[in-house]
């Protein structure tokens, strides 16, 4: 009976330090803005975002983004070039996000980390809805990101500058590896 107890507790203590890691399913996963200026808004779209999630026990221990710049696509040319320029996308054609603390509150997740855009770093904490459908961790939400916040240039247009502020949606589709 002892060192059945005593196995019991082994493998508990196993399953504790296990590491159970997951691959973003890049071709259903993206990432979007949305941008403003007072005369029009316009959206761009990645759809070529690499990542990892790992979980630890019961709770999700790490995760790790990455994109290049040039992949947001607009749906026009032009903005999509002038985007690039005022990004520097030769200087720092990748944004990455580092995340070294995951909680879960229910089907909710809180996401902080390090994120690396145009060549600065930042804390950045975001909310993220989970589901597990299919065999997939789904990650989802919106969050606002100021321009600003990483020197970027913004471009003006009939003397107005476009709106510092930007917004983020993402579908994360994680499979286990």
């Amino acid at each position: 009976m002892k060192k059945l107890i005593l196995l019991l507790c082994l493998c508990s203590i196993q399953s504790l330090w296990s590491q159970e890691k997951y691959t973003l399913n890049s071709s259903n996963s993206f990432v979007s803005y949305e941008a403003k200026h007072f005369l029009h808004a316009w959206e761009g779209t990645n759809n070529n975002v690499k990542g990892l999630l790992t979980k630890k026990g019961v709770g999700f221990d790490q995760m790790a983004l990455v994109m290049t710049v040039t992949d947001f696509n607009s749906k026009n040319s032009s903005r999509d070039a002038n985007a690039a320029e005022v990004l520097e996308v030769l200087s720092f054609p990748k944004i990455t996000f580092i995340a070294t603390e995951i909680s879960q509150e229910n089907d909710s997740l809180n996401i902080s980390g390090v994120l690396s855009f145009h060549g600065l770093e930042i804390q950045k904490t975001i909310q993220a809805s989970l589901k597990e459908q299919s065999g997939e961790l789904i990650l989802s939400g919106i969050f606002k990101l100021n321009l600003n916040d990483f020197n970027i240039k913004l471009p003006s247009f009939m003397l107005k500058k476009m709106e510092e502020n930007i917004q983020v949606s993402y579908l994360f589709k994680f499979r286990a590896l």
